[in-house]
């Protein structure tokens, strides 16, 4: 029959003294700076051979942060389209978005089943710190994109203090149309989107500073590098994400053995909208926004 056998049950040949030694918490500890983190010592010596060991965030965080998640829910926003697919965390009223200082990002998809659009709501809980907490998110891969864009629209517009709100999303393929619909909503008169401010669309300068853009190009070449300041922040619980549904998807967020990261399985929509949140404070816009 299978038996397992984990790391602290097996003594360690020691040469100075000739003995077995028992391998105690500091023989851990110092495999572990020698091997650079606990998912090198484990995969060097631990027990547990699933796809989990190359997770971006450390198994031990996810647990911690495992302990503490709550179901986000409906809540009522009035004049706000389509308000069923915004989620909020069970202690927050959207009402008090008005009054917080708040950074969104945002991943928009075509909608009918796919891949979801997603946008999460953070707001600042420490004045003048990096410390940000979701709040709130939309979610969808059924509406069609317009829906989407405008029920985002509304809220910002009905919902946020303009001034004290930032929106950055990324510029893939469907991100420049998000701008456009965004544009002629406001040509047209559309209900709730009459004073939307596109002052609130983060701006993203070219290296000379000389050129932006709205929206975050997040190629192969700046998304590894991001998906790992996201890892120092998160574990540092800079920022913060308590939704049992973001945990799912966070949970199979791997490294695919060649150093990029992705779903292991599933889709990753929300955990690439919160790492936009390290693109977003690299900008002035929102070191403004913090201080």
């Amino acid at each position: 029959s299978a038996f397992k056998t984990d790391w602290h049950e097996v003594p360690e040949w020691n040469p100075d003294t000739r003995t077995w030694d028992k391998r105690d918490e500091a023989w851990h500890q110092l495999q572990v700076a020698n091997y650079g983190s606990e998912e090198a010592f484990n995969a060097q010596f631990g027990t547990n051979f699933d796809i989990s060991a190359n997770t971006l965030i450390a198994q031990k965080v996810l647990s911690r942060r495992n302990q503490r998640l709550h179901e986000f829910v409906e809540k009522e926003m009035p004049g706000v389209p389509f308000s069923s697919s915004w989620y909020w965390h069970p202690n927050f009223d959207p009402i008090d978005c008005k009054s917080s200082y708040l950074v969104l990002t945002t991943d928009i998809a075509e909608g009918g089943g796919g891949d979801s659009t997603v946008c999460c709501v953070h707001r600042f809980i420490e004045p003048g710190s990096n410390k940000l907490e979701c709040v709130g998110y939309f979610k969808s891969n059924k509406l069609p994109r317009e829906h989407a864009t405008t029920s985002i629209q509304v809220f910002v517009s009905l919902m946020c203090h303009q001034d004290r709100t930032l929106l950055s999303f990324e510029r893939n393929v469907y991100g420049e149309i998000f701008v456009k619909q965004m544009t002629e909503n406001v040509e047209k008169g559309v209900p709730g989107c009459m004073n939307f401010d596109p002052s609130v669309f983060v701006k993203y300068y070219n290296e000379s500073g000389t050129k932006f853009h709205y929206g975050i190009k997040i190629t192969s070449g700046n998304k590894t590098t991001h998906c790992k300041l996201y890892k120092e922040e998160y574990e540092k619980d800079l920022l913060i994400n308590d939704a049992a549904q973001y945990m799912v998807e966070l949970s199979n967020f791997s490294d695919d053995g060649h150093g990029k990261y992705a779903a292991s399985f599933g889709h990753d929509d929300m955990v690439m909208a919160e790492v936009q949140l390290t693109f977003v404070r690299e900008t002035l816009q929102y070191k403004l926004l913090r201080d």
